[in-house]
């Protein structure tokens, strides 16, 4: 499903939300939202287009910070950066999904060169990995075989 912002095509990776909750209670209770007379859950056409704009000006935002660490440290490591961009984005408490987040780390990870998933999904990382991650990586980039090898010693413990 490709749908337009204007003149631009929001591609179709880029996430659309799902459900956007329950509520709790003896029965279940979905939330939804009266469009045109009709009920709808997840997001409107008009909010994901809404929704892609926010993400792109992130985007250029990030890699224009991204570049200028980079000039000013040549020797700095593009993945740890954009581990630590991604945990201050997440800090800032913006209003940013998590799918949004790593379609947008994504997309920074392209531009900086770095082969898609190169650790593991941006997606699929929990905040207790990223800091776990962070702290075990501090100065070295770790292949994917050694991640798990180190993700399965942290989860059998």
């Amino acid at each position: 499903m490709t749908s337009t912002l204007g003149s631009s095509v929001i591609p179709p990776d880029f996430p659309r939300g799902g459900s956007p909750g329950a509520i709790a209670g003896a029965h279940s209770k979905m939330l939804m939202q009266k469009v045109d007379g009709r009920f709808v859950t997840g997001l409107t056409e008009d909010e994901i287009q809404v929704r892609y704009a926010l993400c792109l000006d992130l985007e250029m935002q990030l890699r224009t910070y991204c570049q200028r660490k980079q000039r000013e440290n040549p020797d700095l490591d593009r993945i740890a950066l954009l581990q630590k961009v991604r945990a201050g984005v997440r800090q800032k408490g913006w209003d940013l999904s998590e799918t949004e987040l790593g379609w947008v780390m994504e997309r920074l990870g392209l531009s900086a060169g770095i082969e898609p998933r190169t650790l593991v999904p941006w997606q699929a990382v929990p905040s207790w990995m990223e800091e776990f991650l962070a702290k075990a990586t501090r100065d070295t980039p770790l292949r994917q075989g050694q991640m798990q090898a180190l993700l399965k010693r942290r989860l059998t413990r």
